[in-house]
This record gives structure tokens, C-alpha cells and sequence, in this order.
């Protein structure tokens, strides 16, 4: 291995240490596996009759998130998108169907859109105490 003659052995051992723990660093920091909030990968979808929680998990592939989804949420669905963002596509389709979404971290939990408006309005009035 080449080493310039200005450095000692030790300083050129701890350079090349200090870089190779910058490129782990930013690797690790970009396989976290939550997209940034502008995250623009798109989803098309042609499905007809497919459970809504079946379309939720092709959802959360393309979103890299992690997703909970109530027992509450079920029923077939009827989707036809084409290169949507994977948002507007979760949005579209739960509220099409009555359901609603909350993100806390890189976690997305899916329930009734009633519950989750409870929810809010006990936050509200906790915080309001």
C-alpha cells in the first residue's frame, strides 16, 4: 500500500481509519430505511377486489417505513394509479375507504378515521388542561 513519506505509519494508519468511519457513517445514516419527508418514490397500481390491507403493505415496500394496521381496517379495494407518489397513493386510498393514517417517526399506523379523530381530540384536550 502506498504511503506518502510525510506522514509516520501511525498518522497515515489513523487517516485512513478517520475516513473509512466517515463512509460507515454516512452509510448507516442512509440505510435507516425512513425516506425524507419530500420522498419521491411512486407506486402504479392496477388491482380490482384486493384487501386494503394487502394494498397497504405494497404501500409500505415502496415507502421503506414501518406500518401498523388496525385488525379494524379490512375489506376488498378497487385501484387503478399510475406513477402516484407513495403518499398521495396511501392518502387516495384510505380515505376512499374510510380510513385514516398517523406518522410518528418512521412508523405509520393505519386506522378508522373516526379513531384516530378521537385520538387527536383527546390530545387537544389533555394538552389544553
Amino acid at each position: 500500500m502506498w504511503q506518502p513519506r510525510s506522514l509516520g505509519k501511525w498518522a497515515f494508519r489513523l487517516c485512513m481509519g478517520g475516513l473509512f468511519l466517515l463512509m460507515l457513517a454516512g452509510f448507516a445514516q442512509g440505510s435507516e430505511g425512513a425516506p425524507p419527508a419530500n420522498d419521491p418514490t411512486r407506486v402504479t397500481m392496477d388491482l380490482k377486489g384486493v384487501e386494503i390491507g394487502r394494498v397497504v403493505q405494497i404501500i409500505e415496500q415502496a415507502s421503506g417505513l414501518n406500518f401498523v394496521v388496525s385488525r379494524d381496517v379490512r375489506g376488498p379495494v378497487t385501484v387503478r394509479l399510475t406513477d402516484v407518489p407513495w403518499r398521495q397513493a396511501l392518502d387516495s386510498i384510505l380515505r376512499a375507504n374510510g380510513y385514516d393514517y398517523v406518522r410518528q417517526g418512521n412508523i405509520i399506523r393505519v386506522d378508522k378515521a373516526e379513531t384516530l379523530r378521537r385520538e387527536r381530540e383527546i390530545r387537544l384536550r389533555r394538552r389544553d388542561c
